[in-house]
C-alpha cells in the first residue's frame, strides 16, 4: 500500500463500471436522437414557413401582373390601419420587384417617402387625368377587409402610349 506500482482503486464489482459505461452510452444516444428529432421538427417548420411565404408571393405577383395594363401601374390602398402600414409598403415593394422595368407608383413621385407612415400619407385615389399625365395604364386597389384578407380591384384607363 502506498507503493508507486499500485493501480488505482476500482469498484469492488467490475461489472458495475461496465454498466455505468453502458448507461452513459445509452444516455448519449438518447440525447442525440432527441436533438435530431428537434432539429427535424424545427427544419420542417421553417420549410413550411418558406413555402407559405413563396405561395403568398406567387399570389401577390399574379395580382400585380394581372393589374398591370400596358406595363405601368398605380397602387392604391384602402382600409389599412396605421399598424398595417408596413404591409402596404411591402406589397408596393413586391410590385416594383415583380413589374420591373415598368413603373409602379403609389403616390405622387415628387413626394419622398422614407417610412411606412409617410408612404401611406402620400397614397391617394388618382383621377384619370393624373394617371394619363404620369403614363399609368391601370390602377390596382388593395382593400384590407375586417377579417384580414386583401381584396383587389382593377380600373383600366387609357395610357398616353396607347394608339387610339
Amino acid at each position: 500500500m502506498g507503493s508507486k506500482n499500485e493501480l488505482p482503486a476500482v469498484s469492488a464489482n467490475p461489472s458495475c463500471d461496465v454498466h455505468r459505461f453502458d448507461a452513459a452510452i445509452y444516455l448519449f444516444l438518447f440525447l442525440c436522437i432527441c436533438v435530431a428529432i428537434c432539429l427535424d421538427v424545427v427544419g420542417r417548420y421553417f420549410r413550411y414557413q418558406v413555402q407559405e411565404r413563396e405561395n403568398l408571393y406567387a399570389q401577390v405577383d399574379a395580382m400585380f401582373r394581372k393589374g398591370a395594363w400596358h406595363g405601368a401601374l398605380y397602387v392604391h390602398y384602402v382600409n389599412f390601419p396605421q399598424n398595417k402600414n408596413w404591409m402596404a409598403r411591402d406589397l408596393f415593394t413586391r410590385g416594383v420587384y415583380t413589374l420591373y422595368p415598368h413603373s409602379v407608383l403609389a403616390g405622387d413621385p415628387s413626394v419622398p417617402t422614407f417610412s411606412p407612415d409617410q408612404f401611406m400619407a402620400a397614397n391617394f385615389e388618382p383621377d384619370p387625368p393624373w394617371l394619363f399625365q404620369h403614363d399609368i395604364g391601370s390602377e390596382l386597389t388593395f382593400t384590407l377587409q375586417p377579417d384580414g384578407l386583401v381584396d383587389t380591384y382593377r380600373r383600366f384607363v387609357f395610357s398616353s402610349t396607347e394608339d387610339h
